[in-house]
Formats: structure tokens, C-alpha cells, sequence
């Protein structure tokens, strides 16, 4: 595992730690997967492991997690959440979100929100459940992103904008998404951004953006084949990696 000064990409320090898998950050510490199916917490000044605790099952074949508040939220890839405490290590909580598939969970204000057979939105702390939001028909809700009081996430050929406090449905468009992507929304602004996808192994008919401030979509990036998208937002800015390309996009 290596660290990197992020004002000038030098290296801070390196260290063999067998991680197979960063999946999340916090501010001083990463939690990595190992070869053996064993969640660490590896703290960024390059100490030694603060904890080593085995991972919870469907972990090893993919994970997605979030880490704040105290908490290492993370999905396995069979559906299940386990929230760990992040001063030992030890399990917090754990949910069956019905997805049977790793969907990275969200967290925003002591809360938690997943997706997959219901949207929820849970306590950070202990799991305890504030609202539940069963998906309208068949299939599933993908993985939120929260901004500004609400939760944006695709279900179906919808992308649905919903009321973070209660679960309430704001509105919807039609952006052409074809099934449920396991990535969230990119929101920066008053854009949104979301790949286009056919099946569950990844996005590949492109990027749709939308209005926030109007709830239509704005314009599309096309370009399929088998490579996929991958988006990030920062400082006002949308990422998009795809082909060997990295775009800067702009926002509304």
C-alpha cells in the first residue's frame, strides 16, 4: 500500500500490507480487504494495522463501503451490510438489502441509505430504521447519492428523486437507462450525472446529465462497446473515465 501527497503526488510512504482491495477512507485511516478475507484498518500516517477483523460472508467476491461517523459501512456482493465499528473492529449492525449484489451504501447526516429490494434510510449508529421505501414493481433500486436534503437513485428506466427525510418521491425521468447500474449518481451543483447501462455487469450505452433545477435531462455522451464508465465529482467538476479517456465535464 502506498500513500500519495495529493498537492504533488510524491510518495509519503509505502508499505506491504497485503491488502488486495481499498474499499474506503476516512480522515486518518483506509480500510483495505486482504488475501484472506479480513477487513484492516490501516491508518494513513503508515503505522502499523489499528484492527484485523474477518469480513463478513459475500465479501470476498466484491464489496463496495462507505466510512464516517465512526462507522465502516460496507456491501458485500450476496447483498448483505455490515456496519464495524471503526475504533476495534467489531460489527455494529447488519442488514439483508435483497439485491444480491454489492451496491455501495450512502451516508449523509448520521444516516445511512441503501438500496436494493427497498431504499431505506437507516441510523448510522445501530441500524435503526427511519423510513423504508419498497421498490414500485419488479426489480431494484440501484445505490443513492444524497445531496442538498434529497436522495437521487435509478429504479428501472427511472431516475428518482426522493425526499431524504422521508423517503417521499420528488420527482422522475426517463434518461434511457435500460436496468439497474450498480453505480450511484454523480451530483455537482445542480447536475446530475449517471451512466447508462444494459445488465448488472456494468454501464456501457453511456452518460446521461440532468437538470436538477428543471428534473429533465440536459444532454447524453454516447460511446458503448465493452469498456465501462466511471464518474467521480469534485470541486465543481464531473470525472469521466472511459476507453482510456479521463473528461473534465462542466455543470449546470
Amino acid at each position: 500500500m502506498t500513500a500519495l501527497d495529493a498537492r504533488d503526488g510524491r510518495e509519503r510512504w509505502s508499505r506491504a500490507v497485503g491488502a488486495a482491495r481499498l474499499l474506503a477512507t476516512d480522515a486518518d485511516t483506509a480500510y483495505v480487504l486482504d488475501g484472506e478475507r479480513r477487513l484492516r484498518a490501516q491508518p494513513l500516517t503508515g503505522a502499523g494495522a489499528r484492527w484485523t477483523t474477518p469480513a463478513a460472508t459475500g465479501t470476498a467476491k466484491g464489496a463496495a463501503a462507505a466510512a464516517a461517523g465512526r462507522r465502516l459501512v460496507v456491501a458485500g456482493s450476496d447483498g448483505t451490510v455490515t456496519a464495524y465499528r471503526t475504533d476495534d473492529g467489531t460489527a455494529a449492525w447488519h442488514q439483508d438489502t435483497g439485491a444480491g449484489v454489492a451496491l455501495t451504501p450512502a451516508v449523509a447526516n448520521g444516516t445511512v441509505y441503501l438500496g436494493g429490494a427497498s431504499l431505506r434510510a437507516l441510523a448510522l449508529a445501530d441500524g435503526a430504521r427511519r423510513w423504508t421505501t419498497p421498490a414500485p414493481g419488479t426489480g431494484s433500486w440501484g445505490p443513492p447519492a444524497p445531496a442538498d436534503g434529497s436522495l437521487y437513485v435509478v429504479w428501472q428506466d427511472q431516475l428518482i428523486a426522493v425526499d431524504a427525510r422521508t423517503g417521499e418521491q420528488s420527482w422522475s425521468v426517463l434518461p434511457g437507462t435500460h436496468a439497474l447500474p450498480t453505480i450511484a449518481p454523480v451530483v455537482q451543483g445542480r447536475s446530475l450525472y449517471h451512466p447508462l447501462g444494459q445488465d448488472l455487469s456494468g454501464p456501457d450505452d453511456g452518460v446521461v446529465t440532468v437538470d436538477l433545477r428543471q428534473a429533465a435531462a440536459a444532454w447524453s455522451l454516447g460511446g458503448g462497446g465493452d469498456e465501462p464508465w466511471r464518474l467521480t465529482g469534485a470541486a465543481n467538476r464531473v470525472f469521466l473515465a472511459h476507453a482510456g479517456t479521463l473528461r473534465a465535464m462542466p455543470v449546470l
